[in-house]
């Protein structure tokens, strides 16, 4: 029955003939782990903290508009406010993502939507120095900017990483243990000696015919 059922089995002469083995797709390389605890915690209360700071400065900013009534510009201050918290959504989700995934691109596009967010943050407090102004927002606005800070930091730094861990990859040496690597080796050392082989035998042919010539 063994020998019926190898006789079905019809191997391409590829199998045969080609000098190196086959991948197996269960290997795999290991890789350093470059995601950021200190930047996974930060974005984690900061998802808190900006829910926080959305529900409080969006309340100053009610209190000024339809109470103290003041001016134009606190329309403009409630307009940046909401356009700021549809885009600490998307960027703190870009940034949990990207990090504990080790994406590169999702981690860029977290570093640009937080510059964005700090353009914004700095343009809500020179807002309120100009107008009515609450010591609330201080302190709601200078700690948003000491998280953005820590976390562009954390960022810059995962990034760098990732960098650094696909370079090392990419110039990565098959450990010596491996049994494709002791196999190559021999293919390699097997092609050596037939290299050899072939260039003692010219020689030996070139003394022949130069021995032929001279009698």
């Amino acid at each position: 029955m063994n020998k019926q059922k190898e006789a079905k089995l019809i191997r391409h002469v590829i199998y045969g003939n080609a000098l190196y083995p086959k991948p197996k797709p269960s290997r795999f390389l290991e890789s350093q782990l470059t995601a950021n605890l200190t930047l996974q915690k930060l974005l984690y209360y900061n998802t808190y903290y900006s829910v926080l700071f959305m529900y409080l400065d969006l309340g100053v900013q009610v209190m000024r508009l339809w109470i103290f009534r003041i001016g134009f510009l606190e329309p403009v201050q409630l307009a940046l406010l909401i356009i700021w918290g549809i885009l600490e959504i998307f960027r703190i989700q870009n940034g949990y993502s990207g990090n504990i995934k080790e994406q590169f691109p999702e981690l860029f596009s977290f570093l640009l939507i937080t510059f964005m967010s700090l353009g914004f943050q700095v343009g809500l407090l020179i807002l309120s120095l100009i107008g009515q102004i609450f010591y609330i927002e201080f302190g709601l606005h200078f700690f948003m900017l000491f998280l953005y800070f820590m976390e562009c930091l954390g960022a810059i730094y995962s990034m760098c990483s990732k960098s650094q861990t696909q370079v090392a990859l990419l110039f990565l040496r098959i450990p010596s243990t491996d049994p494709d690597f002791q196999i190559r080796k021999e293919i390699e050392h097997k092609k050596m000696q037939m290299q050899l082989m072939q260039e003692r035998q010219e020689e030996e042919e070139e003394l022949e015919n130069d021995e032929q010539r001279n009698q």
